[in-house]
């Protein structure tokens, strides 16, 4: 089995969105929580995976 298609049907087979989280969708969220917007978000947990915790 090549690495493309371990990558595309074993690991991404499994994912909702069918793709890796993007470092800007990463360092979206903690410009939000390091922001004053995000300054009332504490003791909270925020899943950046795909949906993966939501099956």
């Amino acid at each position: 089995m090549s690495k493309e298609a371990i990558l595309k049907d074993v690991i991404l087979g499994s994912q909702p969105t069918k793709r890796f989280v993007t470092t800007d969708e990463l360092t979206g969220m903690m410009l939000y929580l390091v922001s004053d917007l995000g300054a009332s978000a504490n003791g909270a947990s925020f899943s950046i995976d795909g949906g993966w915790t939501a099956q």
